[in-house]
């Protein structure tokens, strides 16, 4: 991938990034992590919500403005796996109590999920309550992801729904402000 990053005078970094996907295997996702401190936990965004939403897992969610916090944005399945992200997103402002935000926009849509653990700890812990909360939080933009879904337990993911792309372009902006 070859990536640009633009600053601009107004706190805002500018993100492109040309991608090719070298790969025959589509990919799970592919965006930014980014490791917020500890206090970082009131989110507001424009997308789809207020449950979690993927591209192939929406139905229950509707496009619109909501707020919520990274601790009430987490899914506890039995099993720990990938949740709470938020799919067809324009932006995203996650902010701590005494007044520091993180925004993320786009002219294109985008899913995020801001949690306080990590896909490895998810991956490797087997039941929820031996899940520990690290205090940071973990924000993730992803220019795309591809379906829940798979034939773990059921049909193989349908193509509409696979980061497949061969070649595509990422644009993101960051803002790091205060309310």
């Amino acid at each position: 991938a070859e990536c640009v990053y633009t600053f601009g005078g107004n706190g805002d970094v500018e993100i492109n990034m040309n991608c090719v996907r070298k790969s025959e295997m589509y990919l799970s996702r592919f965006g930014y992590v980014f490791k917020l401190k500890e206090g970082y936990e009131n989110i507001e965004y424009f997308g789809y919500g207020p449950y979690e939403s993927y591209v192939d897992k929406r139905k229950a969610s509707r496009l619109g403005l909501f707020k919520t916090t990274v601790c009430d944005n987490f899914e506890s399945y039995i099993r720990p796996q990938e949740n709470g992200a938020h799919f067809g997103s324009r932006y995203v402002s996650v902010s701590s109590p005494w007044g520091e935000t993180l925004t993320v926009y786009s002219d294109s849509t985008f899913s995020f999920n801001a949690s306080h653990y990590t896909a490895e700890m998810l991956e490797k812990t087997k039941h929820h309550y031996e899940l520990l909360p690290m205090k940071e939080t973990q924000l993730i933009i992803d220019y795309k992801q591809s379906g829940v879904g798979s034939n773990s337990c059921g049909p193989e993911l349908l193509e509409e729904y696979r980061l497949d792309e061969k070649e595509f372009s990422v644009k993101f902006s960051l803002n790091f402000g205060r309310k």
